[in-house]
């Protein structure tokens, strides 16, 4: 089968939504109905450093709105913290809280484990060929003025069996 730039385009639509419902699911039996994907997705971002709302709408592609809901949400849990830099307070920093941090790493902790057991059963060779098709995904998808993750924010390379 030869991979056309149309079979890859419809390989990557088909099958990205089957991962990411499988990731939802797995958030979601952890921590309850409480936590919705993109607060996960803003703790992810947020644990990477501190940040202001408008470029994490711009990073989840949602309105200030939409991202104002999400973050309120985290606020009211104990998760995220607003706090307002220097003199301008209308300038609101985003940062997870002590509290965040824990769920943020319990829940990516159970999430990692659930997803690693799929894979367990592929052969070496599958999985490596994961890893260096998602490499690849990586490099064509990372948007410009967005950080790719860097290495500090990478799990680090495991040594496949």
């Amino acid at each position: 089968m030869k991979a056309t730039p149309e079979k890859c385009a419809d390989s990557i639509l088909e099958i990205t939504p089957l991962v990411m419902r499988s990731v939802r699911t797995e958030i979601a039996q952890y921590v309850g109905s409480g936590t919705t994907l993109p607060q996960f997705r803003v703790l992810s971002h947020l644990k990477r450093g501190d940040q202001c709302l408008s470029d994490l709408a711009a990073r989840q592609h949602v309105s200030l709105a939409t991202m104002s809901k999400i973050v309120t949400g985290l606020v009211d849990r104990g998760y995220v913290e607003r706090a307002a830099e220097g003199k301008d307070r209308r300038y609101v920093t985003l940062r997870l809280t002590s509290k965040g941090q824990r769920f943020f790493d319990k829940t990516n902790a159970h999430t990692h484990q659930k997803i690693m057991a799929r894979v367990e059963s592929l052969s070496c060779e599958e999985r490596q060929r994961i890893v260096a098709g998602l490499q690849v995904l990586e490099s064509v998808f990372a948007e410009k003025g967005h950080q790719r993750r860097d290495e500090a924010t990478r799990r680090p390379e495991r040594k496949l069996k």
